[in-house]
């Protein structure tokens, strides 16, 4: 577990990311199971912390708390190249033009972004482990989802595995076929 962990799950709970439920589980839990995911496929630590970080700039994450200003945060605690993922992460996923999947700028909040190959790779790492997190939580363990919706739920999120590093991307295909098999 990195060093900038608990000083991050610190700032999540100051925002109120512990107190606000989806699905009978807080935001926390959700966020650290993702850098549970991230750490497990041997990310780097930027990638994990964006992980643990992914939603907080989303009005529209489905749970209830404010966002975080990225703008105020440590870059001991959470170094700017994890910010820039955090905030490449919600360009890319609320994108209405699509998904993006080469290098280069973006806007957000009045400033342009560079993000390198290896930034959109990290990422689409990001995107699976929070996909398979949601299906782990909300079909395996609470059958909260239908396997139907499952399945269009990962089948729209390919374009993320295609793009993510090798263990993420098996995590992927593993979560999809075991998915498929029960339909």
């Amino acid at each position: 577990m990195s060093n900038m962990y608990k000083p991050c799950v610190a700032i999540l709970k100051a925002g109120g990311f512990d107190k606000a439920f989806l699905y009978e589980r807080s935001h926390v839990g959700h966020l650290a199971s993702t850098y549970q995911y991230l750490d497990n496929w041997g990310c780097d630590e930027e990638t994990k912390i964006a992980g643990l970080m992914h939603s907080v700039i989303d009005p529209k994450s489905g749970y209830d708390n404010e966002i975080l200003d990225l703008s105020t945060m440590d870059e001991t605690v959470v170094p700017k190249r994890a910010k820039a993922l955090i905030i490449g992460y919600y360009c890319l996923e609320r994108s209405e033009a699509g998904y993006p999947v080469e290098a280069g700028e973006f806007a957000y909040d009045g400033r342009r972004i560079s993000l390198s190959q290896e930034d959109i790779r990290s990422i689409a790492d990001i995107a699976v482990a929070d996909r398979i997190d949601q299906v782990d939580w909300c079909w395996e363990k609470h059958d909260i989802a239908p396997t139907a919706d499952v399945m269009v739920f990962l089948e729209s999120s390919k374009h993320w595995a295609a793009l993510a590093s090798g263990p993420a991307n098996s995590a992927f295909e593993t979560t999809l076929s075991s998915v498929r098999e029960t339909a």
